[in-house]
Protein backbone atom coordinates (compact mmCIF):
# COMPACT_ATOMS: atom_id res chain seq x y z
CA UNK A 1 0.00 0.00 0.00
CA UNK A 2 1.52 3.16 -1.33
CA UNK A 3 2.33 5.92 1.84
CA UNK A 4 0.64 9.14 1.04
CA UNK A 5 1.91 12.68 2.87
CA UNK A 6 -1.37 14.37 2.25
CA UNK A 7 -4.83 12.83 1.68
CA UNK A 8 -5.90 12.06 -1.77
CA UNK A 9 -9.54 12.41 -2.62
CA UNK A 10 -9.36 10.98 -5.96
CA UNK A 11 -8.37 7.55 -5.04
CA UNK A 12 -11.71 6.94 -4.05
CA UNK A 13 -13.72 6.14 -7.42
CA UNK A 14 -17.29 8.16 -5.92
CA UNK A 15 -15.44 11.26 -5.75
CA UNK A 16 -13.99 11.14 -9.21
CA UNK A 17 -17.30 9.87 -10.38
CA UNK A 18 -18.65 13.08 -8.11
CA UNK A 19 -15.85 15.27 -10.07
CA UNK A 20 -16.98 13.83 -13.76
CA UNK A 21 -20.27 14.82 -13.56
CA UNK A 22 -22.00 17.18 -15.81
CA UNK A 23 -22.90 19.92 -13.30
CA UNK A 24 -18.52 19.44 -12.14
CA UNK A 25 -17.08 19.85 -15.21
CA UNK A 26 -18.86 22.56 -16.40
CA UNK A 27 -19.37 24.41 -13.35
CA UNK A 28 -19.11 28.20 -14.36
CA UNK A 29 -15.30 28.46 -13.26
CA UNK A 30 -14.21 25.52 -15.26
CA UNK A 31 -16.92 25.38 -18.11
CA UNK A 32 -14.64 27.22 -20.74
CA UNK A 33 -11.67 25.38 -19.47
CA UNK A 34 -13.26 22.12 -20.23
CA UNK A 35 -14.68 23.47 -23.58
CA UNK A 36 -11.33 24.09 -24.39
CA UNK A 37 -10.29 20.30 -23.20
CA UNK A 38 -12.80 19.24 -25.72
CA UNK A 39 -10.99 21.52 -28.63
CA UNK A 40 -7.26 20.27 -28.02
CA UNK A 41 -8.81 16.44 -27.88
CA UNK A 42 -10.08 17.25 -31.04
CA UNK A 43 -6.77 19.01 -32.79
CA UNK A 44 -4.79 16.54 -34.63
CA UNK A 45 -1.91 16.50 -32.23
CA UNK A 46 -4.17 14.88 -29.04
CA UNK A 47 -5.78 11.43 -29.96
CA UNK A 48 -8.45 12.58 -27.74
CA UNK A 49 -5.47 12.17 -24.66
CA UNK A 50 -6.35 14.86 -22.51
CA UNK A 51 -7.87 15.21 -19.17
CA UNK A 52 -10.13 17.08 -17.60
CA UNK A 53 -9.44 20.55 -15.58
CA UNK A 54 -10.70 19.79 -12.17
CA UNK A 55 -13.64 21.83 -10.68
CA UNK A 56 -12.50 21.64 -7.46
CA UNK A 57 -9.51 24.38 -8.26
CA UNK A 58 -9.76 27.81 -8.94
CA UNK A 59 -10.37 27.66 -12.79
CA UNK A 60 -10.93 30.52 -13.96
CA UNK A 61 -10.34 32.50 -10.62
CA UNK A 62 -7.27 31.55 -10.34
CA UNK A 63 -4.44 33.15 -9.35
CA UNK A 64 -1.79 31.04 -9.45
CA UNK A 65 -1.08 27.90 -12.17
CA UNK A 66 1.12 25.19 -11.38
CA UNK A 67 2.34 23.80 -14.74
CA UNK A 68 4.12 20.91 -15.90
CA UNK A 69 4.92 18.63 -18.18
CA UNK A 70 2.24 16.25 -19.05
CA UNK A 71 -0.23 13.90 -18.36
CA UNK A 72 0.52 11.00 -16.03
CA UNK A 73 -0.67 7.54 -16.50
CA UNK A 74 -3.20 8.12 -13.37
CA UNK A 75 -4.58 11.51 -14.90
CA UNK A 76 -5.06 10.42 -18.32
CA UNK A 77 -6.17 6.64 -17.80
CA UNK A 78 -7.05 6.75 -14.07
CA UNK A 79 -9.35 9.44 -13.16
CA UNK A 80 -9.29 11.65 -16.23
CA UNK A 81 -8.93 14.69 -14.60
CA UNK A 82 -5.39 17.12 -13.98
CA UNK A 83 -5.49 17.82 -10.33
CA UNK A 84 -3.53 17.65 -6.98
CA UNK A 85 -6.12 15.21 -5.93
CA UNK A 86 -4.78 11.88 -7.59
CA UNK A 87 -3.27 9.30 -6.26
CA UNK A 88 0.19 9.62 -7.47
CA UNK A 89 3.30 10.46 -6.33
CA UNK A 90 3.64 13.98 -8.45
CA UNK A 91 0.36 15.13 -6.92
CA UNK A 92 1.20 14.26 -3.41
CA UNK A 93 4.19 16.05 -3.62
CA UNK A 94 2.49 18.82 -4.97
CA UNK A 95 0.50 19.33 -2.26
CA UNK A 96 2.50 19.32 0.35
CA UNK A 97 4.67 21.65 -0.80
CA UNK A 98 1.75 23.50 -1.68
CA UNK A 99 0.23 23.01 1.53
CA UNK A 100 4.02 23.90 3.32
CA UNK A 101 3.70 27.49 1.83
CA UNK A 102 0.08 28.27 2.58
CA UNK A 103 -1.36 28.40 -1.19
CA UNK A 104 -4.62 28.43 -1.16
CA UNK A 105 -6.08 25.50 -3.25
CA UNK A 106 -9.31 27.46 -4.62
CA UNK A 107 -6.45 30.09 -5.90
CA UNK A 108 -4.64 27.03 -8.11
CA UNK A 109 -4.99 25.78 -11.18
CA UNK A 110 -3.04 23.11 -12.49
CA UNK A 111 -2.06 22.22 -15.99
CA UNK A 112 0.70 20.54 -18.38
CA UNK A 113 2.41 22.49 -20.78
CA UNK A 114 1.71 19.50 -23.12
CA UNK A 115 -1.99 18.76 -22.30
CA UNK A 116 -1.75 15.20 -24.11
CA UNK A 117 0.20 12.43 -23.08
CA UNK A 118 3.43 12.47 -24.91
CA UNK A 119 4.80 8.72 -24.43
CA UNK A 120 7.83 7.81 -26.63
CA UNK A 121 7.22 10.85 -29.34
CA UNK A 122 10.04 13.71 -29.08
CA UNK A 123 9.54 15.61 -25.89
CA UNK A 124 10.68 19.32 -27.49
CA UNK A 125 8.66 18.76 -30.57
CA UNK A 126 5.20 18.01 -28.34
CA UNK A 127 6.32 20.54 -26.62
CA UNK A 128 6.33 23.28 -29.96
CA UNK A 129 2.98 22.14 -30.90
CA UNK A 130 1.54 22.53 -28.12
CA UNK A 131 2.79 26.22 -27.92
CA UNK A 132 -0.63 27.55 -29.31
CA UNK A 133 -2.63 25.63 -26.51
CA UNK A 134 -0.40 27.41 -23.55
CA UNK A 135 -1.16 30.93 -25.53
CA UNK A 136 -4.55 30.11 -25.38
CA UNK A 137 -4.59 28.77 -21.88
CA UNK A 138 -3.40 32.20 -20.50
CA UNK A 139 -6.08 34.22 -22.38
CA UNK A 140 -8.71 32.36 -20.64
CA UNK A 141 -7.25 33.03 -16.90
CA UNK A 142 -7.91 36.73 -16.69
CA UNK A 143 -7.08 36.70 -12.76
CA UNK A 144 -3.88 34.78 -13.20
CA UNK A 145 -0.74 36.45 -11.67
CA UNK A 146 1.83 33.71 -11.24
CA UNK A 147 2.65 30.83 -13.28
CA UNK A 148 5.03 27.86 -11.78
CA UNK A 149 6.66 26.39 -14.38
CA UNK A 150 8.18 22.90 -12.86
CA UNK A 151 10.72 21.16 -14.65
CA UNK A 152 12.53 21.67 -17.58
CA UNK A 153 10.04 21.19 -20.53
CA UNK A 154 7.60 23.39 -18.73
CA UNK A 155 9.89 26.13 -18.56
CA UNK A 156 10.93 25.50 -22.16
CA UNK A 157 7.70 25.61 -23.24
CA UNK A 158 6.81 28.91 -21.40
CA UNK A 159 9.88 30.47 -22.39
CA UNK A 160 9.43 30.21 -26.24
CA UNK A 161 5.96 30.96 -25.66
CA UNK A 162 6.40 34.41 -24.03
CA UNK A 163 9.68 35.43 -24.61
CA UNK A 164 9.61 38.60 -23.45
CA UNK A 165 8.51 37.18 -19.97
CA UNK A 166 10.67 34.11 -19.81
CA UNK A 167 10.80 32.43 -15.96
CA UNK A 168 12.90 33.55 -12.96
CA UNK A 169 14.17 31.37 -10.81
CA UNK A 170 11.68 30.85 -8.45
CA UNK A 171 14.33 29.73 -5.37
CA UNK A 172 15.93 33.01 -5.99
CA UNK A 173 14.76 35.15 -2.73
CA UNK A 174 12.43 38.07 -3.70
CA UNK A 175 12.31 41.37 -1.41
CA UNK A 176 9.95 43.29 -3.49
CA UNK A 177 6.95 43.13 -5.74
CA UNK A 178 8.26 42.24 -9.31
CA UNK A 179 6.79 44.54 -11.76
CA UNK A 180 4.94 42.56 -13.87
CA UNK A 181 1.11 42.01 -13.97
CA UNK A 182 2.19 38.16 -15.10
CA UNK A 183 5.15 36.44 -13.18
CA UNK A 184 6.95 33.28 -14.26
CA UNK A 185 8.81 31.37 -11.68
CA UNK A 186 10.50 28.09 -12.79
CA UNK A 187 11.88 25.17 -10.19
CA UNK A 188 12.05 21.42 -10.40
CA UNK A 189 9.50 18.98 -11.03
CA UNK A 190 7.49 17.50 -8.30
CA UNK A 191 8.36 13.94 -9.21
CA UNK A 192 10.16 11.46 -6.79
CA UNK A 193 12.28 10.90 -9.33
CA UNK A 194 13.21 14.82 -9.96
CA UNK A 195 12.86 15.40 -5.96
CA UNK A 196 15.47 12.68 -4.28
CA UNK A 197 17.47 12.26 -7.78
CA UNK A 198 21.00 12.18 -7.59
CA UNK A 199 20.96 16.01 -9.45
CA UNK A 200 23.81 18.69 -8.64
CA UNK A 201 22.43 21.38 -5.95
CA UNK A 202 22.15 24.82 -7.45
CA UNK A 203 22.78 27.69 -5.92
CA UNK A 204 23.86 25.09 -2.77
CA UNK A 205 20.03 24.06 -3.05
CA UNK A 206 18.94 20.75 -3.75
CA UNK A 207 15.66 20.23 -5.69
CA UNK A 208 13.36 19.86 -2.65
CA UNK A 209 14.75 23.14 -1.25
CA UNK A 210 14.52 24.74 -4.94
CA UNK A 211 10.46 23.77 -4.81
CA UNK A 212 9.96 24.99 -1.02
CA UNK A 213 11.58 27.98 -1.52
CA UNK A 214 9.74 29.06 -4.83
CA UNK A 215 6.55 28.30 -3.20
CA UNK A 216 7.36 30.52 -0.73
CA UNK A 217 7.94 33.10 -2.91
CA UNK A 218 4.92 32.63 -4.64
CA UNK A 219 2.93 33.25 -1.13
CA UNK A 220 4.62 36.25 -0.43
CA UNK A 221 4.00 37.63 -4.27
CA UNK A 222 0.91 36.95 -4.07
CA UNK A 223 0.42 39.01 -0.38
CA UNK A 224 2.44 41.61 -1.85
CA UNK A 225 -0.53 41.81 -4.79
CA UNK A 226 -3.02 41.78 -2.60
CA UNK A 227 -1.87 44.86 -0.72
CA UNK A 228 -0.82 46.55 -3.85
CA UNK A 229 -3.88 45.55 -5.96
CA UNK A 230 -6.41 46.05 -3.00
CA UNK A 231 -7.62 42.58 -4.17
Amino acid sequence: MVKWKTPRPLANRFEVDRRKLPNQLYASHVQVLNKFVEEIANSRYANASVPWFDSAGGGVNARLLFLLQDPSDTALSGTGIISPDNPDKTADNTTYYRNKANLNPSEIVHWNVVPWQIGKRNKDEEVIKAIPFLLKLIELLPKLEVVICMGVYATRGWNIAFPNNNCLRGWHKISKPVELSLVAFSCPHPSDQSLKGKHPEIDGLNPEEMVEKTLENVQLLLNWNKIIRGV
